[in-house]
């Protein structure tokens, strides 16, 4: 954990390239476009966030600053089946 802008992002990123056996990383969906320097992430509009999360499609959900964020419900399958999912 840590505030905005104190690195996160660079160290998942180290992390991510070693490729560890047993850990995932999970995907973000956002309301916002995908914009370099900004964290990677799979954006939606608000209607296609709203959409998916009224499919329960989400496992975790919420706004902050007028911006939709969700993590996917395939973490699910992924902690079922012992992987360590690591979510930003």
């Amino acid at each position: 954990m840590g505030p905005s802008g104190a690195g996160k992002d660079t160290l998942l990123n180290a992390v991510r390239r070693k490729n560890l056996d047993g850990i995932v990383f999970s995907h973000r969906y956002i309301t916002r476009p995908r914009s370099t320097g900004r964290e990677a992430h799979v954006p939606l509009s608000q209607e296609e966030f709203k959409r998916r999360q009224s499919l329960d499609l989400f496992a975790l959900s919420w706004e902050a600053h007028g911006t939709w964020y969700g993590i996917g419900l395939e973490i699910d399958c992924w902690l079922n089946k012992g992987l360590s999912v690591v979510v930003n």
